[in-house]
């Protein structure tokens, strides 16, 4: 790669390199975290690093000190960081693939490559078919056979599209700069974005232009863009992000806003089901709008001036942006149904959420004055309870001080005439072998109960799904929270099974989370489509850890509406009293 040519993503890549390289040294834990904090800072920044690094302000970045600004201009100058360079003379720079599989961390990659001579995931991959790994020391025939299947998925796994929590924000900043431009009329996402699925293969923004040479002068000289340049004339524009992202920009006129809306945002199969439809009607999709196939060559309908009327003007029903995707049959229920999907608007509190009595960053004064704001009734107060794993958890002792403190500030909303009440409740972890880690009688005392699963991830299917079925049939777990614990584009589901676990739901009336956060969106779309039509009642939780993570509602309603689901799905949609009646009957 051009020294010249490196994205910020790239950037923090080789930081992060660095970092691997430094942990397989032994190198002080302090610097290794600065590097990993800097790589961090660095991906998510609107401006280019290289003009960064010309104009000497690379310092001018939260975490990057005069040793890193130093790395990162020897990048820019040379290809590569002197501290990698230093590095890759002791350790094969190929090492860093075996370090970065799971449970494997530096002494492990480095016995392997000491002991075997595995450098490489393909020198690993041929050493564990041949019985070797298993030799050396904290390995077993089992693990050996875990790294193998491992490396079989990676090979045969699709390439992974960009997760929309990362793409939506850097799109929402272009946009906002672009609608602040001259020649830009109306922009807004569209395609796999505007549908809200949780991975993203192309970005794509449509934009109506009162001028389209001024656009794209406008997009080049944006801070944010590397490049801008014409894919097809006066169409469409490609736009390479300092950030490493690719974007692609549809370009109409102003008339055709609406139906140019509906050509970009279907999938295929949505599109190909469109004209299909079309043309059993006499109409075919153009340019512009629908065509008639029988009324003259090129007749045209009027341009329609909202997608709804695209819509109607062929007799077919209103389907929403999220559901435009795997279309069947157009089918009138349809519009019922969109009138009917969950909005923010329907939502009267959230049931998971933390502070910081275990690992969140704001008070629990502080996060019920954002959920007041919110226009909330209720919060949940769980924070992780003992067994959790990572410090920072409840015991006993520290929920009865917790409650303390929430029956003070509730009493406070109360004296102010606030109608507003904190839950108290914990995140109660589902250890390897299906306990709570806390007592019944502690948990009794709580308003809400959420259970999860933060660790033992690769059980086999049989003990993980025992393990949460033994969880759900306690009878004080109120929410089965982020059900598969994935991370989207980092970690697979576990192999939890997910029908089974919600016909278990469906019949102890444990309530299943939609978690909201970007990084996790658990339950996916598919299986919150059948945990409604199994009867299960789902919550849309942010799983906050600091006011600002209010803010990924919206993500979590984008699953919720591509599921299909309404209010009557969503039981953090109810009054409170309803709520606390579901959870704990009379």
């Amino acid at each position: 790669m051009n020294a010249s040519s490196f994205s910020n993503r790239d950037v923090a890549q080789a930081l992060r390199d660095v970092a691997d390289m430094m942990r397989l040294k032994g190198e002080n834990r302090f610097r290794i975290a600065a590097l990993d904090k800097a790589a961090t800072n660095v991906q998510d920044l609107d401006i280019g690093l290289s003009d960064m690094v010309a104009a000497g302000q690379l310092e001018s970045i939260d975490g990057i000190g005069k040793g890193i600004a130093k790395e990162i201009a020897t990048l820019f100058a040379k290809g590569e960081m002197k501290t990698f360079t230093t590095l890759r003379q002791e350790f094969p720079s190929d090492l860093l693939e075996i370090l970065r599989l799971p449970n494997i961390g530096p002494q492990k990659a480095l016995a392997l490559w000491r002991e075997l001579d595995v450098s490489s995931l393909a020198d690993l991959e041929q050493a564990a078919q041949a019985q070797r790994v298993r030799s050396v020391r904290g390995f077993t025939a089992k693990s050996e056979a875990a790294l193998l299947a491992h490396i079989a998925h990676e090979r045969n796994r699709p390439p992974a599209g960009e997760p929309i929590g990362l793409v939506l924000p850097a799109v929402e900043g272009l946009i906002a700069m672009l609608r602040a431009a001259d020649a830009t009329l109306k922009a807004v996402p569209t395609g796999e974005l505007r549908r809200w699925q949780e991975t993203i293969d192309q970005i794509e923004i449509l934009v109506a232009s009162a001028n389209d040479a001024c656009l794209l002068q406008d997009l080049q000289g944006l801070p944010s863009v590397a490049q801008a340049t014409w894919i097809a004339e006066g169409e469409r524009i490609r736009v390479d992000l300092h950030m490493g992202l690719q974007v692609h920009i549809a370009v109409c006129c102003p008339v055709d806003w609406a139906w140019r809306l509906v050509q970009t945002t279907g999938d295929a199969e949505f599109q190909k089901t469109l004209e299909r439809h079309g043309r059993q009607v006499g109409y075919a999709m153009g340019p512009h709008g629908w065509v008639s196939l029988t009324q003259g060559a090129g007749l045209s309908l009027a341009a329609p001036a909202t997608e709804k009327e695209a819509f109607t003007q062929v007799g077919l029903p209103w389907t929403v942006p999220e559901q435009r995707t795997g279309w069947a049959t157009p089918d009138p229920q349809r519009t019922r149904d969109a009138a009917r999907l969950i909005t923010a608007d329907s939502l009267r509190g959230e049931l998971h959420a933390h502070s910081t009595f275990s690992d969140g960053r704001d008070t629990l004064a502080a996060m019920a004055r954002a959920a007041i704001e919110q226009g909330y009734q209720y919060w949940g107060a769980t924070d992780h309870g003992v067994g959790h794993g990572f410090g920072d958890s409840l015991d006993a002792a520290a929920l009865q001080a917790q409650a303390a403190e929430i029956d003070g500030l509730n009493q406070t909303f109360a004296e102010q005439g606030i109608d507003f009440r904190m839950l108290k409740g914990v995140e109660a972890e589902i250890r390897a072998d299906g306990s709570l880690g806390l007592d019944n009688e502690v948990l009794d005392r709580l308003d809400v109960v959420v259970a999860s699963i933060h660790s033992a991830l690769r059980q086999d299917v049989e003990t993980i799904t025992a393990r949460c079925l033994k969880a759900i049939y306690n009878v004080h777990v109120d929410i089965l929270g982020h059900p598969s614990s994935r991370l989207v584009g980092r970690r697979d589901p576990s192999a939890l099974d997910i029908p089974r676990i919600l016909q278990a739901c469906a019949d102890t009336g444990t309530a299943v989370e939609i978690n909201c956060n970007p990084a996790r969106l658990d339950l996916k779309d598919v299986y919150a489509r059948q945990a409604a039509d199994m009867g299960c009642q789902l919550v849309l939780n942010c799983d906050a850890h600091q006011v600002a993570d209010l803010e990924v509602l919206r993500y979590g309603l984008g699953v919720a509406r591509r599921a299909g689901l309404s209010s009557d799905n969503v039981l953090n949609t109810r009054p409170l009293a309803e709520v606390l009646d579901f959870f704990h009957p009379t």
